[in-house]
């Protein structure tokens, strides 16, 4: 089945700004783009894809928006009753193929920031992409994704700072070992100090290493190191509550969600089962 291309009206066409890996977009965010695009057109058709029966009863929609929703958002901007898209050929998409075509196409155009890059591999893990499929399906070394999810493993605070450009690469690498073998007054004192090197315009800066201390400091597991225990259980054994509950632990199901599957496992035990008060 070959690419078609159509002008198709924009209420015809479901938007869920939450599988985008930029999230919601603000309309100021597009406003250059909207000029631009009522100045010279849609140079790049926005893709959808068929939606499966499930999904349509759900919505009403028999396409979704897949990449472009920066253009399909500039359009809303100029009040268009209708959009030049492009369907893709393969018909409905898993969740998985069309997480990995919008994450790649907003990769090939180059204007993410790297935790919008690593937002959108943490869904592809919830989804039960494996760090090596991943590296396969963006077409990205395995340090790529290893770098994104040691972002996450940092406190949001220091993913903002990333996010804004304050920090590089291999600070982030620097920092996630300070983070985890040093104490969060350690990681605290390191960005201050980068961010003062980097307003003074030194070029190099680098991040001590974390202090000896007394005894083994504790913490909690880090989105990388969970999702890296769920991706082992998967591949010994396959997908089954423990990875469920990793899930939970990494933010990616909701406290209802797990509930239920504690639920369905007691009732596989052949337990019992009360729903907790504070649920």
């Amino acid at each position: 089945m070959s690419e078609q291309f159509v002008q198709m009206a924009m209420d015809e066409i479901f938007i869920d700004e939450e599988f985008n890996c930029r999230k919601k977009i603000s309309p100021i965010d597009v406003v250059d783009l909207a000029k631009d695009i009522l100045l010279n057109g849609l140079l790049q058709p926005v893709i959808i894809a068929l939606q499966s029966d499930e999904q349509k009863a759900e919505n009403g929609k028999e396409y979704r928006l897949i990449a472009g929703f920066r253009r399909y958002k500039a359009h809303m901007v100029n009040k268009a009753e209708t959009i030049l898209c492009s369907i893709h050929p393969n018909g409905v998409l898993t969740e998985v193929e069309a997480r990995c075509l919008n994450l790649s196409e907003n990769l090939n155009r180059a204007d993410l920031n790297i935790l919008q890059e690593a937002w959108a591999l943490a869904s592809l893990y919830s989804l039960g992409v494996t760090r090596a499929e991943a590296v396969k399906k963006l077409g990205k070394s395995d340090g790529w994704v290893q770098m994104r999810f040691m972002l996450l493993d940092l406190p949001l605070d220091v993913q903002k700072e990333v996010a804004a450009g304050l920090i590089t690469q291999t600070q982030i690498r620097n920092l996630h070992k300070l983070y985890r073998k040093g104490t969060r007054e350690e990681l605290n004192d390191a960005v201050k100090k980068i961010k003062m090197a980097k307003e003074r315009g030194e070029k190099t800066i680098t991040v001590p290493p974390p202090k000896a201390h007394k005894g083994k400091i504790k913490h909690h597991m880090g989105r990388q190191e969970i999702f890296e225990m769920q991706e082992h259980i998967r591949e010994s054994i396959g997908n089954n509550f423990g990875t469920r509950c990793l899930a939970w632990s990494a933010g990616e199901i909701t406290n209802a969600e797990l509930i239920n599957n504690i639920r369905d496992e007691a009732y596989r035990m052949g337990k019992l089962y009360r729903k907790p008060d504070w649920a």
